[in-house]
């Protein structure tokens, strides 16, 4: 009842993507998972990233503990891929940043805020803490479960703050 824009929301997606993807980060490997555990950071991969299995985000008892993925090419998992957050790490400080389409596996499991450059789309029975948010291309979201995480991150999302899906 308020009103809402989508041109200004538009905005705000492009302007948080480029805020974060200005920050400086370290590169690691095209696949997270297998057991890995991450700090926070802001992780950068050379290509198209993916999780293969468990990936756990330590945020090493920091409540602001902020987790940023970027991938140069797309974003996918692989089917019963799994995130597990611990010490305090939040579904609403995890960003997933591909250039390109993300692709979530069946039964994928993960947190965070999923940004896409292209598609998105989530296999059967995947459940999202977060949002899926993309500036070009459709969301396919099947049976599954989307849910907005609690809290605000430290990263502002103006008019996106309670949307899960956007494009």
């Amino acid at each position: 009842t308020t009103g809402f824009s989508t041109a200004v929301a538009a905005d705000d997606l492009e302007s948080i993507y480029t805020d974060i993807t200005a920050m400086s980060g370290v590169f690691h490997g095209l696949t997270f998972g297998s057991g890995e555990t991450l700090l926070p950071g802001v992780y950068d991969v050379g290509g198209a990233a993916s999780i293969t299995g468990t990936l756990t985000l330590d945020g090493n008892n920091d409540p602001d503990a902020l987790f940023i993925i970027r991938a140069s090419g797309a974003f996918n998992t692989s089917a019963d891929a799994i995130v597990v957050l611990t010490n305090g790490a939040t579904a609403k400080n995890i960003f997933w940043m591909p250039e390109g389409a993300i692709a979530l596996g069946a039964n994928t499991k993960i947190y965070g805020n999923l940004f896409s450059h292209g598609a998105a789309v989530a296999g059967a029975n995947s459940t999202i803490t977060g949002r899926l948010l993309t500036t070009l291309g459709a969301i396919s979201f099947g049976e599954g479960t989307l849910t907005l995480p609690t809290g605000s991150s430290i990263i502002d999302f103006g008019t996106l703050s309670s949307l899960v899906i956007f494009t």
